[in-house]
């Protein structure tokens, strides 16, 4: 007995039909609602941007070390962005302030060089630091007089001599000026330590003779200052005192022991 082969049944077309033009209604509608809000946004008034201002910085040519010594030929003008510089960078009219110096911190290359990157050289030497009518005068550091090493350059002393239970105020209000010896720009950028070994006052020149015989036969006292003027000798309860010298006053009355 045969049986007939079932066919699948076939959708009619009209039923794609709505379907579809459905669908490219959708498309097309999508479409068109783009392009209106491009058009849209396109005819909205624009305001121009904001100039960026840029400042001609200096940088170093290749990364910089601590230590390393600043030559024009490692350094180069690059324009950044000004807001985004810190306060303390170098202009390119700033140039000789930077060459000679020495590197601290590392420096990346193309980064503006600031201060806190540099130490200077000193340039002064220690004849230029000192007044006209005075000279240097240096002693040992003792931690008898200088308080365990406590002192540091601004402070003030009183010279006095002890001799036979009589102390004389030579000099009053002399200032110490340095403490040596000094660290190199190079030592200070790569942290080195150094203890430091002596003074350095400013003295008249007349008194050095004086002061630095003194000193051989063990007789000069540093004594430090206080800041209150009206501090003496008879404050400090000490044995009889003669003879109180300003510095750039000359004894003439009598000498010095």
């Amino acid at each position: 007995m045969n049986t007939a082969t079932k066919q699948p049944r076939r959708v009619p077309l009209w039923f794609w039909l709505p379907a579809t033009l459905g669908l490219v209604a959708a498309l097309a509608t999508w479409w068109l609602m783009g392009a209106y809000i491009e058009q849209r946004v396109a005819d909205r008034p624009r305001l121009p941007a904001l100039p960026v201002e840029e400042f001609q910085v200096i940088v170093p040519r290749e990364d910089l070390a601590p230590g390393s010594s600043i030559a024009l030929e490692k350094l180069a003008v690059r324009s950044l962005a000004a807001a985004a510089l810190p306060a303390d960078i170098f202009l390119a009219d700033e140039v000789e302030s930077v060459i000679g110096r020495v590197v601290v911190s590392y420096i990346q290359r193309g980064k503006a060089i600031q201060q806190l990157h540099l130490v200077e050289e000193k340039s002064h030497t220690l004849s230029e630091q000192l007044a006209k009518g005075s000279t240097a005068f240096t002693l040992p550091l003792d931690s008898s007089w200088t308080h365990a090493h406590s002192i540091q350059p601004g402070d003030v002393f009183d010279f006095y001599a002890a001799d036979s239970g009589r102390w004389r105020r030579l000099l009053s209000s002399v200032p110490l000026i340095s403490l040596a010896p000094q660290l190199t720009a190079n030592e200070q950028a790569t942290g080195a330590q150094r203890p430091f070994t002596h003074a350095i006052f400013e003295v008249p020149v007349h008194a050095y003779a004086r002061l630095f015989t003194l000193q051989q036969r063990q007789q000069l006292i540093p004594i430090l200052q206080t800041a209150h003027k009206d501090v003496g000798p008879e404050v400090l309860n000490l044995p009889f005192t003669v003879e109180i010298i300003q510095p750039g006053q000359q004894q003439v009355e009598e000498e010095w022991p």
